[in-house]
């Protein structure tokens, strides 16, 4: 380039509108007019790549048909049953290519996907090298290859750029830094006035004829200005308005926006870098002005932070400050004169220098330090002896020539056992070797190499059946004819080859080939490269191999089972054609229509097909269906049919005809119902169900879905009122009932199954209108549940607002002839069998819907086996789902390792099995309830232990399996009253922090208030975490009291309003006082505050005494009594602490009756047990 004079480049800059300040260079007018010039250039395809993807993405959110509009405007091409994920992928990779490569474009795959191309090619060298050679040597897909023309074009720029720098004899430029168009000119000139320290006659920054005018009053304005921008709240179009102030001080200016962490993280730390030196600075030189500690600190860290291996001062000017903070090459070096040590502040500089020096460094370590800490540990897999793992190689069997090093997973291998060390107090842990056996080989492993199958591998390799070892351990380590294992403890993959191993399949290798560990120096023949499984001919000599059996040796072991070759393999020689055996599996999977199946199988297309097989565990495949089996199905399918009919379900479409997407399909459910009145047909019945695909809807996350379920509470006061009030207890399930549910208000088009369309005469695929919400409609249960409020609420009944899964029928005085509580269609009904108003009402219930069975006195209700006695009384018990129950399979080796942290799996088992422990303690068995609640806090971090014992709880409830929970038949002249036993334990729940509150709740008469003993019918309990971490005792009494009187004035409001009463929800109380409560506790404490005229808070505990009042004013306006017992009399003791059963297992042992112990001194539990006093014995009543 022509050189040009300094008053040629002024005209142009003013030609562009700029006014240069006259002390500017050459180089800085230069400069300027370069960048001006790049701002101005408006041809940038990224711009119009970015508009095209910006339209296409706006097209795919219209409907299908819209869009493939939008894409034959465009040219795509497409196939015409392609899904719109399908259309979109295609759009976007033929939108792409049609524009030239960019370094703004997304990489869009691999470990740096966020970034651009031009990101990863500047901060991330290694990593662009690499995938470049791994994606030259295999077939890519497109966007790997635009990454790969990038690299090419960038490496050619970087060149281009090194030549020209090179010929023009300036400093080249790092080619791994990030080029900043947007640097000022005036950077290239540094300065360092803000440390005149020294007198007149000795400067450390520049000599006079390179230094600016640069001031500190000008930054002071500067920053004042900018204060002034954001406190008008000025937007990005202002602070793109900087004063020329800015550009002659060489500010930079670059927008972070908010959300982005990792930019505003390393402003924040470079702030702190700087306070810290500042602060440092100042603690040593007190008198020192804030301008210069400022300039101080800003040279430090730009002098001495790195950033890509140069400081900021390098990037700027391409070199860095000699031992004077001088920024130009000289090697002239000036004399210290003695004045300069004496007064002259030449050793308070230098002083200064290094104190800030010092001061960055220990900023800069302690931040990694910070940094460090908040990253945590990295998450370390657990393997367990018999997991299914895959284990990773570098060197593969079978593969005789490799460009490069690769890696790959190999497997399925079984973990066999874990080496363990012992440390200097006897604790054993685990250490950091593996033993895995595969195809008959021991292999030592580091857990570095190994990662767990996935779901869909483990079942891929329990369909080949058991594996069997033949060997043991032992046998093989002491064996002196062969080699013992193969040690590949070595072979630790890098994160980058982590990762590319991950994206690949799972190399499918002979597990019986070992590994190559000789480089072969010479070319073999063509018989001896390729890999044959067959013996050698007869004559022929068999190549001896390194390792190899001798002649009277035992054979090496082959495989322990053919390998599983799928159908058309040809792994033998084509002579042996006709002797190979063709091994399969099928599996028989649906593939999704819709277009939310199809996101889901191609987003995780492992899960989907695990799910599918999970289901199909309980569906019933038609295809295997056995003759007879099939002829059952077909006799559940006409009846689903006539149900469909009968119900005039579909109606003939008319109009225009419906869209393609808003027309719902149809599939049928076929599966096996088992019980024990089918056991004249073997114990179990065909069932088939014709189900509405309601996720096709166009409207489905509009639909309302709420539709309400009966409580556990409300079941016990359904039973406890039909006892006491003598009632007849009838279950009736209605068959095919969301068919019989009022007709829809919105027009829905479905096309039914070919055999409902032959049934209604019309042709098989016809769309028509559904009238009714059947089964798979997402509104369905709710319209149902509309349905029976409507038609009860027409025969007189008035549905509970503190139940609204029970009806009552009332006479004008109040009282109940009729009680229903229902669940979906499985309803119970109770009246006097000599009313005739119930009569009446059970006679149109009848005939209004289809009943599929109609039970008495005895019959199974949401997996609860309910039988009413001759007394009216009833029991209750769930001894089937008991004995379902199932231990979690732990071998014994395992179970020694009680310390060891569960894995994954095990959790897995402990949620399902837990799961299972807490329904059944929650609806009927309460004797275990804090066992269970316990275990389940504990499963995020679970060990060994917590397995143990949760077997341990399965044994104990089965041992109650016939249990039976008993609703009292009292006296119906007798009112009944409510009790609440409430009880905490202090900080004794697994964490040693929480405490624990339980709480029961029964129903009896007023002879248990009088201190008599008398039945109880538990109508509710719980055992659980108290919310609030408590101080004392006496704090987590208080909450559980509370929560205790909150429970029991519920139920209280609840069984007044079903035994006739009306109940106003804004004034509880005075629903509750229809019903008499009770609260008793063992806490003496909370019974002084709670019975004392006047409470007052004071002591340490006030928030506990702030608390207490607010409960004393809810028993006032409730009018609830309060009752202290000691703890053997106190039930819900055995609710809050494992080792105290003996209270409630009195209980049941007494015929579920109970006593509130009245002892006017107070004498604990503890203290009674040694005056030989019994749990129930009391001195006055």
């Amino acid at each position: 380039m022509p050189y040009v004079k300094k008053e040629e480049w002024i005209r142009r800059l003013q030609e562009q509108g700029e006014n240069p300040p006259t002390s500017w260079t050459v180089a800085q007018l230069q400069g300027r007019y370069a960048e001006i010039m790049e701002s101005e250039e408006v041809d940038d395809p990224h711009k119009g790549l970015e508009e095209a993807m910006k339209a296409m993405k706006k097209a795919s959110r219209q409907k299908k048909a819209e869009f493939q509009r939008f894409l034959d405007e465009k040219g795509v091409i497409y196939g015409k049953t392609d899904t719109v994920q399908q259309l979109v992928c295609k759009a976007e990779e033929q939108i792409t290519t049609k524009f030239e490569v960019s370094g703004k474009e997304v990489m869009g795959f691999g470990r740096h996907g966020a970034l651009t191309m031009r990101e990863v090619m500047e901060d991330h060298g290694a990593y662009a090298q690499w995938r470049r050679t791994i994606m030259a040597e295999e077939d890519t897909s497109w966007r790997r290859r635009r990454f790969v023309m990038y690299s090419e074009k960038f490496l050619a720029e970087k060149k281009m750029e090194n030549e020209k720098g090179r010929k023009t004899g300036a400093i080249p430029e790092n080619p791994n830094r990030k080029p900043n168009t947007t640097m000022h000119p005036k950077t290239n000139a540094a300065r360092a006035d803000g440390y005149k320290t020294a007198p007149q006659n000795f400067e450390l920054g520049t000599p006079k004829s390179q230094k600016s005018d640069f001031s500190l009053a000008e930054i002071a304005r500067l920053k004042a200005e900018l204060q002034q921008m954001a406190s008008d709240k000025a937007g990005l179009e202002d602070v793109k308005d900087l004063p020329d102030a800015a550009w002659n001080l060489s500010f930079i200016q670059e927008f972070l926006d908010k959300s982005a962490h990792w930019q505003t993280g390393v402003v924040e730390r470079s702030i702190q870098s700087a306070k810290a030196v500042m602060s440092a600075i100042a603690q040593e030189f007190p008198d020192m002005s804030n301008d210069e500690l400022f300039g101080r600190a800003v040279w430090v860290c730009n002098a001495r932070d790195l950033y890509r291996g140069f400081s900021p001062l390098q990037h700027a000017s391409g070199r860095t400050p000699d031992e004077d903070m001088r920024m130009f090459e000289t090697t002239d070096e000036k004399p210290l004169n003695n004045d300069l040590m004496e007064d002259g502040g030449f050793g308070q500089n230098i002083r200064a220098i290094c104190m800030a020096e010092k001061a960055f460094i220990e900023e800069q370590a302690r931040q990694r330090v910070q940094r460090a800490l908040a990253m945590g540990h990295r998450k370390t897999s657990v393997y367990a002896p018999g997991d299914l793992v895959y284990y990773w190689r570098k060197q593969q069997a079978g593969k005789t020539h490799q460009n490069i090093p690769k890696g790959r997973f190999l497997g399925p291998a079984r973990v066999l056992a874990t080496e363990s060390r012992q440390e200097g107090d006897g604790r054993v842990r685990p250490a950091s070797i593996i033993w895995i056996h595969r195809g008959g080989r021991l292999l030592r492993a580091a857990p570095e190499q190994l990662r767990h199958a996935s779901p869909r591998e483990t079942l891929m390799e329990e369909l080949n059946g058991p594996v069997e070892i033949p060997w043991t351990m032992t046998a093989l380590a002491t064996s002196p004819n062969r080699r013992t294992y193969h040690d590949i403890s070595h072979e630790v993959p890098d994160e980058e080859e982590w990762e590319e191993a991950a994206e690949h399949p799972v190399e499918s290798v002979d597990p019986n080939l070992e590994a190559p560990r000789f480089r072969l120096r010479e070319k073999r023949s063509l018989e001896s490269s390729v890999p044959s499984d067959r013996p050698p001919s007869k004559g022929q000599k068999m190549p001896e191999r390194r390792g190899t059996k001798r002649a009277g040796e035992e054979p090496a072991r082959g495989p322990l089972r053919p390998p599983l070759r799928a159908v058309g393999s040809r792994e033998a020689h084509p002579e042996d054609e006709q002797e190979i055996v063709l091994q399969a599996v099928e599996i028989h999977i649906e593939m999704p229509d819709s277009k939310r199946g199809l996101k889901k199988l191609t987003a995780n297309p492992a899960a989907f097909f695990c799910q599918k097989l999970k289901r199909k565990q309980v569906e019933v495949c038609e295809r295997r269906l056995t003759p007879e089996q099939k002829k059952e199905f077909d006799s559940a399918k006409d009846s689903e049919v006539r149900n469909f009919v009968a119900s005039e379900c579909f109606k003939a479409w008319k109009g225009p005809d419906a869209p393609e997407e808003e027309i719902l399909g149809m599939r049928w459910l076929l599966t096996w119902k088992y019980d024990e009145k089918y056991k004249d047909i073997g114990g179990r019945k065909a069932k088939a169900r014709a189900i509405i695909l309601g996720y096709h809807d166009p409207n489905y996350a509009a639909r309302e879905t709420s539709s309400p379920t009966p409580s556990k509470s409300g079941r016990q006061l359904f039973f406890q009122l039909c006892s006491w009030k003598k009632f007849a207890i009838k279950k009736g399930d209605v068959s095919g009932a969301f068919l019989q549910g009022d007709l829809l208000e919105e027009q829905l088009c479905c096309r039914p199954l070919p055999e409902i369309s032959k049934a209604l005469g019309v042709e098989e695929g016809t769309p028509m209108l559904m009238r009714r919400a059947a089964y798979g409609l997402v509104q369905a249960p709710l319209h149902w549940y509309k349905s029976v409020c409507s038609f009860l609420s027409s025969l007189g009944y008035r549905r509970l607002k503190m139940e609204p899964c029970c009806w009552v029928y009332t006479e004008a005085s109040g009282a109940v002839n009729s009680i229903i509580h229902g669940h979906v269609d499985d309803f119970m009904f109770g009246g006097d069998p000599q009313c005739d108003i119930h009569r009446g009402l059970m006679e149109k219930i009848r005939q209004k819907y289809n009943w599929g069975t109609w039970e008495e006195a005895e019959f199974t209700q949401c997996g609860i086996h309910v039988r009413q006695l001759d007394d009216f009384s009833i029991e209750m018990d769930q001894s089937k789902s008991i004995e379902e129950l199932e231990e979690i399979h732990i071998s014994r080796d395992r179970a020694r390792q009680t310390s060891s942290l569960t894995t994954d799996a095990e959790k897995s088992s402990l949620r399902a099995v837990l799961g299972s422990l807490s329904w059944v303690c929650g609806q009927t068995h309460f004797l275990h309830s804090v066992d269970v609640n316990f275990l389940i806090t504990t499963i995020p971090v679970s060990t060994v232990e917590e397995i143990l014992q949760t077997n341990k709880v399965v044994r104990a409830v089965k041992k109650w399996r016939d249990f039976k929970l008993r609703i009292h038949a009292f006296p119906s002249h007798e009112p009944l009253e409510m009790t609440c036993w409430s009880d905490a334990a202090w900080a004794n729940r697994p964490n040693g922090k929480d405490s624990t509150e339980g709480i029961f709740i029964g129903m009896s008469t007023r002879k248990l208030q009088a201190g008599q003993e008398e039945d109880v019918t538990p109508i509710h309990w719980r055992s659980s975490k108290i919310e609030r971490v408590c101080k004392s005792p006496a704090a987590a009494e208080t909450i559980a009291a509370s929560d205790g009187e909150d429970d029991l004035l519920f139920l209280r409001n609840l069984w007044s309003e079903m035994c006739g009463g009306m109940i106003d929800p804004q004034h509880p109380n005075v629903g509750a006082r229809q019903t008499a409560g009770h609260l008793v506790t063992d806490a003496k404490n909370l019974f002084d505050k709670l019975y004392s005229p006047v409470l007052t808070v004071k002591g340490s505990e006030k928030r506990s005494s702030i608390e207490a009042l607010g409960l004393k004013e809810n028993m006032e306006g409730a009018c609830t009594s309060i009752s202290w017992v000691h703890g053997d009399a106190m039930l819900a003791n055995s609710l809050t602490k494992t080792s105290e059963k003996h209270q409630m297992l009195l209980f049941v042992q007494m015929g579920f009756r109970w006593k509130i112990v009245y002892d006017e001194g107070m004498m604990s539990a503890k203290a009674g047990r040694k005056q030989g006093r019994a749990a129930l014995d009391s001195d006055s009543t």
